[in-house]
């Protein structure tokens, strides 16, 4: 073969790949932390569990913490084997087979591009309300969620280093300054006899909404579950991606129970429920504010902006890799299993995603919808349960695949650790279903969206059975 020759198979095979070790642990962990945006999540999701539990809301954290790490146990044991951009999907494939593997990728297609959107629709609102406070400019949600758009959508585009840097730079700013208030709260309620350890014990956790509250934490973490999709980019995927998993459950669990913790501490245990339910988006600020002064309330106020951005940036690169495997796979067109020649960044997965992304930006906008009432509460409902629903299948696929496979894989990873996920994130999907109103709002035609995910589903498997994918291997995304 001529080196002319060589040079196109070498281009061809580099533009059906992503970018091989571009990530070592560290990265990993930073790209993680930041897409589940801890920051974001410390302001938007743990005023809705102080709501449910109370001063028990630290010992919920806790338990959330041990679920996730029980997930992580049979998670892991396919990824090793498995590892790919297709994620959860391939794990599916391999316990339930192909079929039950489209139906898993048509959920996945469902769930990453509206939690996208969803949180733009959180984000412009938080934006929309600095810009007004800060230097009086009313401007529309859908001005500023497609502005953000087309940057956040340049920066996955390009190579997954710039995304890592610029994710951890957002992370490591977000957790200085909760750290800081964490900190300053714990010290002045020490100081006045106010810190107590009640929070972690069984009269405080174990209330009568303990499921609605645990529901709310377990969504705290959401997109822990993408690890796996950033397979093909890792150094060493069998020790990157486990060690990155297990420190990143660690290093979230601690910053959520901590910081949780050091707001029992500064509002009181027999307060913290009634001063979460009157000012559920305001009262951690209040606090910030009479601790360390106005200033850096609203350095918190930029911090949680930020922690946004972080989010879009991590999702974007969920929903694009995913496109990109299933492209590969030929689930997809396949001008999607195609990274850029220069970046070998699933480009088109991104652009997509971005599309997706503005079309319903645009029809909400253009509906007259208000950015957090309709487009977050609508979509966020329906996104967590079809996120949900994906874990419980990936673990009960786990537990399938050992039982037939017979893996050398120690018992607890291969048996006990998938059998306890599906069971507890099988409670998590009841619960969603059952206090779904608190997931998606009140408004009636928000009720049933969830119905998107079991149909889509089911959309998938019977498309599954078609003559045209009997010959799909998901081996060429795994």
């Amino acid at each position: 073969m001529t080196q002319h020759g060589l040079s196109t198979l070498d281009e061809k095979q580099q533009t059906r790949g992503l970018r091989a070790n571009a990530l070592g642990v560290p990265a990993l962990v930073f790209t993680v932390a930041a897409t589940i945006g801890m920051v974001a999540a410390f302001i938007g999701a743990t005023p809705l569990v102080f709501i449910m539990a109370g001063e028990g809301a630290p010992g919920v954290y806790v338990i959330a913490v041990v679920a996730y790490a029980v997930f992580a146990g049979g998670y892991l044991a396919m990824a090793r084997k498995f590892g790919s951009a297709s994620g959860l999907v391939a794990f599916i494939a391999h316990g339930f087979g192909r079929r039950a593997g489209v139906a898993a990728a048509y959920i996945t297609l469902l769930t990453y591009p509206l939690f996208l959107t969803a949180l733009y629709g959180i984000f412009t609102l938080f934006v929309q309300q600095a810009l007004l406070q800060y230097f009086s400019l009313d401007v529309n949600w859908v001005l500023i969620a497609i502005v953000s758009l087309v940057i956040f959508t340049a920066v996955s585009y390009a190579r997954i280093e710039m995304s890592v840097r610029f994710l951890g730079v957002i992370l490591i700013a977000g957790v200085l300054v909760v750290l800081v208030f964490d900190g300053a709260v714990i010290s002045n309620a020490a100081t006045s006899g106010a810190v107590s350890f009640d929070s972690f014990g069984p009269g405080a956790v174990f209330g009568p909404a303990l499921g609605a509250a645990m529901l709310f934490a377990l969504g705290s973490f959401g997109g822990m579950e993408s690890v796996a999709v950033y397979s093909e980019e890792v150094k060493d995927r069998r020790k990157t991606i486990t060690r990155s998993l297990y420190i990143a459950i660690i290093v979230i669990g601690a910053f959520y129970v901590v910081s949780t913790w050091a707001v029992v501490a500064g509002i009181g245990g027999d307060r913290i429920a009634e001063a979460a339910a009157a000012n559920p988006g305001g009262f951690i600020f209040t606090l910030t504010a009479e601790t360390l002064g106005g200033v850096w309330s609203d350095i918190l106020n930029v911090i949680v902006i930020v922690s946004f951005a972080g989010i879009l940036i991590g999702f974007t690169n969920i929903s694009s890799r995913y496109q990109f495997a299933l492209g590969r796979a030929g689930l997809l067109p396949p001008r999607l299993g195609v990274t850029h020649p220069r970046f070998q960044s699933p480009h088109l997965g991104v652009v997509s995603t971005g599309v997706i992304t503005l079309v319903l930006v645009l029809v909400f906008g253009l509906a007259g919808a208000d950015p957090y009432k309709h487009l977050y509460t609508w979509l966020i409902g329906l996104a967590t349960v079809g996120s949900l629903f994906l874990i419980v299948l990936s673990s009960a696929a786990t537990l399938v695949y050992h039982v037939r496979q017979r893996h050398e894989e120690n018992i607890w990873n291969a048996y006990i650790a998938p059998a306890l996920s599906t069971l507890v994130f099988g409670a998590a999907v009841w619960l969603a279903l059952s206090n779904y109103e608190l997931l998606a709002g009140d408004a009636p035609a928000a009720q049933w969206l969830w119905l998107f995910v079991p149909v889509v589903g089911v959309a998938g498997f019977a498309i599954g059975g078609m003559r045209r994918f009997a010959h799909i291997s998901f081996e060429e995304v795994s």
